[in-house]
């Protein structure tokens, strides 16, 4: 993978970690390039040149892949090698962010629903660049275990309750019967499509990752 203005796509991966609270200020990611010897000149076009690639269909995702085994390899050595977050909060969060209304039937919006789980948009990438690739890889332990919590967290939003064997348990027959909780799935990126939309592929998922860093 070849450098753009001398910044390898590693030390890009490094730098989009450092920057991530930056909130698209650039006085701040500059400043931070600095401090590892990135000029600015240099800095906006890796920032800029990494970008198109990643977004570029005739990459074919070469390029996302390599920077998110970079970005991922980053945010551990950031947080020491800990998870972002337990799966139950990813799971409860990507719940809310897809399914979750106000009491006008319109969907929530997910800033909101970052806001009452105390997280930045920043770290919900995080969260969704650790887990998303877990839960959607079926040899991965924790995508059945996800799948479960996802239908628990689904059920708790339409109101669904179900007995032992997971049958839907009506509380009155003579109610219309309750819409089942739709299958899970895992959320994207911030400003991923509403709930009607089917959940997009592990590279959609990581573009909304990437290009939401520096919105």
């Amino acid at each position: 993978m070849s450098d753009v203005a001398g910044v390898s796509i590693e030390q890009y991966a490094q730098l989009c970690v450092a920057m991530a609270d930056t909130g698209g200020d650039e006085s701040k990611e500059l400043a931070i390039a600095a401090e590892v010897g990135v000029g600015a000149d240099a800095w906006r076009q890796a920032k800029a040149e990494f970008t198109r690639r990643m977004q570029d269909p005739a990459d074919m995702g070469k390029t996302a892949g390599v920077f998110m085994k970079h970005y991922q390899a980053a945010q551990a050595a950031a947080r020491g090698g800990a998870e972002p977050c337990t799966l139950e909060v990813y799971t409860r969060i990507s719940a809310e962010y897809s399914f979750l209304k106000d009491a006008q039937g319109n969907k929530v919006p997910f800033e909101q629903v970052f806001a009452n789980h105390g997280i930045t948009g920043a770290q919900w990438n995080e969260y969704t660049s650790y887990w998303t690739p877990k839960v959607n890889d079926p040899a991965d332990p924790s995508a059945q275990t996800f799948r479960v919590l996802m239908q628990q967290e689904s059920d708790r939003i339409f109101g669904i309750k179900r007995d032992a064997s997971g049958s839907v348990i009506h509380e009155d027959a003579a109610d219309e019967e309750p819409e089942e909780a739709p299958a899970p799935k895992a959320a994207g990126g911030a400003g991923a499509g509403s709930q009607k939309q089917e959940s997009p592929d592990i590279f959609t998922q990581i573009i909304n990752a990437i290009t939401g860093l520096f919105k």
